[in-house]
Order: structure tokens, then C-alpha cells, then sequence
């Protein structure tokens, strides 16, 4: 949330700790999803969490210790057919339940993309 005044004057929050973390150097999260906020007037920004890179990072190791020893995130196509056709598959049932509707909305518009091609 990004906000002229403290956050606090527009929403409640609270910290999220994981197991064995101490709470007050958990991360600070909103109780409003994003619907909410946005009919307050505000925007809510979802940054890529260190967590997800490190998932990244150990992905990246695991397929150079095993498949291929020079194998670069940063080289991999972002228009693979292999990969645009998995996507495109996909079904809202393989998706969380709270951004199902989403993912079945990307599958149908990568399913019409990849048809016109």
C-alpha cells in the first residue's frame, strides 16, 4: 500500500509471522483484499517477494545439478510454444481458489492468442 498518510488511517493491519518468527519482525499485511482497498480509492501493489526468488534461485540450482549445468533463468524464451501451450491449458481447478477466476480467463485469452498464430 502505497499512502500519503500512514497506512493505518485508511485500513487495519496486522503482522504475519511464520512459524518461529518473532511477530514484531513479521511482515506487515492488510486485512482488506484488493477489492476493498481499491473502493476505499487506494491501490495495492504486489511486489515479487524475496520468497518466490529464492524458490527461483533454487529451481535454477536444481536444474543445473541435474539436467543441465550451464542452464540460465535469464536465457530461457518467454515465447516457447511448449510453454505457451502448458499455460494454455491450464484449468481454474489447478489455481487457488481465490484467483481462480483469473486463471481461467488467462487460459481462455492465451487459448484465442495462440489460436490466431
Amino acid at each position: 500500500m502505497i499512502t500519503k498518510e500512514p497506512v493505518t488511517h485508511y485500513l487495519p493491519i496486522q503482522r504475519k509471522p511464520e512459524s518461529g518468527q518473532d511477530p514484531d519482525d513479521a511482515p506487515v499485511v492488510t486485512q482488506y483484499e484488493m477489492h476493498g482497498v481499491e473502493e476505499l480509492g487506494l491501490l495495492k501493489m504486489d511486489f515479487l517477494g524475496l520468497r518466490n526468488l529464492d524458490v527461483i534461485t533454487d529451481a535454477q540450482a536444481m536444474i543445473r545439478a541435474n539436467r543441465d549445468p550451464n542452464f540460465d533463468i535469464d536465457s530461457v524464451s518467454l515465447d516457447d510454444p511448449k510453454t505457451f501451450d502448458l499455460l494454455s491449458a491450464a484449468t481454474p481447478s489447478a489455481c487457488s481458489s481465490s484467483n481462480r477466476h483469473r486463471c481461467a480467463s488467462c487460459s481462455r485469452q492465451w487459448r484465442r492468442r495462440r489460436s490466431k498464430t
